[in-house]
């Protein structure tokens, strides 16, 4: 009998070891997933997203940027692909802080000094979908895999650090 346990999951592009989120996606998209292993059933009940950079601060002009990488161009997306059919949770791309903080719940954004470098502040932002994302792991020849993806179309390499971590339930 399979049996539900809790998971918290970076979402990583190519390997589980490339994580890190502040890349240059301006050229060639950049998307970063949770993979779903043929037989588990993955359920999303949250993300939390987190941004380390300079000039990153919650309020005045910086909100209206994406930290060290300005204002996006064309932004960052938020993908669920289930079956043949995919969705973007959000009603446009990500281009700014401002954007952000209007899909997260007001009391779900921290604004925090980062320990990771001086200088940088770390905006937390915890995004809850109108109802949980169920995943089911397929067989490796299936054409559409169930993922939950994030796309970059914009240069975030000015980014200290950016990732974007997966809570909720898996069986297998």
């Amino acid at each position: 009998m399979a049996r539900a346990r809790n998971f918290s999951r970076l979402l990583y592009k190519d390997s589980v070891t490339d994580t890190d989120m502040a890349v240059d996606g301006s050229s060639t998209q950049q998307v970063f997933t949770v993979p779903v292993a043929e037989g588990q059933t993955i359920i999303i009940k949250k993300l939390i997203f987190e941004v380390h950079s300079t000039a990153a601060d919650m309020s005045g002009a910086e909100v209206y940027t994406f930290g060290a990488a300005g204002a996006l161009t064309t932004g960052i997306d938020f993908l669920v692909r289930i079956g043949g059919t995919q969705r973007s949770l959000w009603p446009s791309a990500v281009k700014t802080l401002a954007h952000l903080y209007r899909y997260m719940k007001a009391a779900d954004m921290d604004n925090l000094v980062d320990g990771i470098a001086s200088g940088t502040d770390l905006v937390r932002g915890i995004y809850y979908p109108p109802s949980p994302i169920r995943l089911v792991g397929k067989s490796p020849a299936s054409a559409t895999p169930d993922r939950v993806v994030i796309t970059i179309d914009d240069d975030l390499s000015g980014l200290t650090l950016m990732q974007v971590f997966a809570e909720g339930t898996e069986t297998v």
